[in-house]
């Protein structure tokens, strides 16, 4: 049982932070060869048949309307709730290690969902349960990171691998019971010095097919409506 974080360890949890940053904030193109096998490997683990085919998208706004026109639902999510509670269980009952470990992660949180994610939100906004944000999900993944790299905790997070490598591949992702939705990365992400969405002079995120969007200072703006799915 892990009751507290040694200095050694705590020293770690800014490399790790850093190192999800990095992914959140991420303009490569999605590698998808990677992206589809992580897709297969977490409807393996949440126990759902693997989906008859995946579907890409330029970006997330077109993913999200070719969504709404199927009526599929998303499926799963119990992964990440399991592992916290296989971790709350390695830590033991009253420990504050997770919420030291979250707290040491929290610069991820700010530059990924503050900083990022949540602006593209209020450009793309759909009511859809169960989808997730792929790269913009490194703020989520970085504490279960650390605690499979650092604290030894391989068993309790391997449900969760597939989370690490579509992080790692590609941008939002909508899996329904025989077909996954998958979004590319954008290709320009413009940040001011608080680590936020913002261009004075122009928009802020550009996806592959030129979908913009504007704002300033993480505050939405505005959209171009351009999109194709790939």
């Amino acid at each position: 049982m892990i009751k507290s974080l040694t200095s050694e360890q705590i020293a770690r949890l800014p490399e790790f932070a850093e190192k999800w940053i990095k992914i959140g904030r991420s303009v490569e193109p999605a590698d998808r060869y990677r992206a589809e096998h992580a897709i297969l490997s977490i409807f393996k683990a949440e126990g759902i048949s693997p989906p008859r085919k995946i579907l890409w998208f330029s970006n997330p706004n077109q993913m999200l309307n070719e969504f709404a026109k199927t009526g599929n639902k998303a499926v799963f999510g119990n992964a990440v709730s399991e592992v916290v509670m296989d971790i709350s269980e390695a830590f033991g009952e009253g420990s504050d290690v997770w919420a030291q470990i979250v707290g040491g992660l929290a610069g991820s949180r700010l530059a990924i969902w503050e900083g990022v994610c949540f602006p593209l939100h209020a450009a793309v906004w759909r009511p859809v349960q169960n989808m997730w944000h792929g790269a913009h999900d490194a703020w989520v993944m970085a504490p279960f990171d650390f605690c499979r790299e650092v604290l030894g905790l391989v068993k309790e997070t391997d449900p969760l691998v597939g989370f690490f490598e579509i992080a790692q591949s590609c941008g939002w992702f909508i899996p329904c019971e025989d077909v996954c939705f998958a979004s590319e990365r954008p290709n320009v992400l413009k940040l001011n010095a608080s680590g936020k969405i913002h261009s004075d002079n122009g928009p802020a995120v550009v996806f592959p097919d030129g979908w913009k969007v504007f704002a300033r200072d993480g505050k939405f703006k505005k959209q171009k409506m351009t999109s194709n799915v790939s």
